[in-house]
């Protein structure tokens, strides 16, 4: 597993300052191998136990007693990990149900609100009638949902490089009468409009207003904070990541369960941002 840079922690982090720790728990889910668990996460698990948990993903051990078990879809890998990541988030919400956030999902408040539904995001304002994002999928442990999406991408002929068993997968099956419903692209996705944030303000200097982000869910970063183009420090990545540390700190430090010292050591951790000064 590639090292995680700052804008991946800032992502973790986004969680633990955003949602009911009283309910919500991040669970990261890595490849079955020795020392998958992604280390620069190691110490978030120390300052909130329980609440940040690492699963060895075993997708075929996971599907069993699902409709695809025993699929060769589970074998599918894909350069883009389009396929493989669309087919694991299916069989993992199908079995423990929850929210599937992509890695690169910054989290803006508590997603609570939107629980009662079972959703994927909408792909974006101006993007064709009924278009789907499975960056963000929520569903209820085996349900009627769940196993209508499981049952059609059993059927789907296998396409690596393609959408077929995420955004396609969701718009069809939801033309056919699976009730998952399509979140409005403002709750995630602000920056792919017009009239919305600036194309470089999540990462770059582009000016921006806090009004435009303050009643989002969340915020795709897609590629910011991932390249090798600096994050600058008035960027909307930069200060969500700044308020996000102090109250990932504060909420730590009131739960009473981490040192002084590993208090202090995250207190240092790169922020995104912070080499530009």
């Amino acid at each position: 597993m590639a090292p995680l840079g700052a804008a991946q922690l800032a992502v973790a982090e986004s969680f633990l300052a955003t949602q009911d720790l009283r309910r919500a728990t991040l669970v990261v889910w890595v490849p079955a191998a020795p020392g998958a668990a992604p280390r620069a996460l190691e110490p978030l698990a120390r300052l909130f136990p329980g609440r940040v948990r690492f699963r060895a993903l075993d997708l075929a051990a996971e599907a069993e007693g699902t409709p695809l078990a025993r699929s060769f879809l589970l074998r599918l890998r894909d350069r883009k990990a389009w396929v493989d990541s669309d087919v694991a988030r299916l069989v993992i919400l199908w079995r423990y149900g929850g929210v599937f956030f992509d890695a690169d999902m910054l989290l803006v408040r508590d997603v609570a609100p939107l629980l009662g539904l079972e959703f994927a995001t909408e792909f974006s304002c101006d993007h064709v009638q009924g278009a789907f994002n499975n960056a963000v999928l929520r569903l209820v442990a085996r349900s009627t949902a769940a196993t209508a999406l499981l049952e059609r991408a059993k059927a789907i002929w296998p396409r690596v490089r393609s959408w077929a068993y995420g955004p396609t997968l969701l718009r069809d099956a939801a033309a056919a009468g699976a009730a998952v419903h399509r979140a409005p692209w403002c709750f995630f996705h602000g920056i792919w409009c017009a009239g919305a944030l600036p194309p470089g303000a999540l990462g770059g200097a582009a000016p921006w207003s806090p009004r435009l982000v303050a009643n989002a869910f969340g915020l795709h970063l897609h590629r910011a904070g991932a390249g090798a183009a600096p994050v600058h420090n008035a960027s909307v990545l930069a200060a969500a990541a700044r308020a996000n540390r102090a109250e990932v700190l504060a909420r730590a430090r009131a739960a009473g369960a981490a040192t002084r010292e590993e208090l202090e050591a995250w207190r240092r951790m790169p922020l995104p941002g912070s080499a530009t000064g």
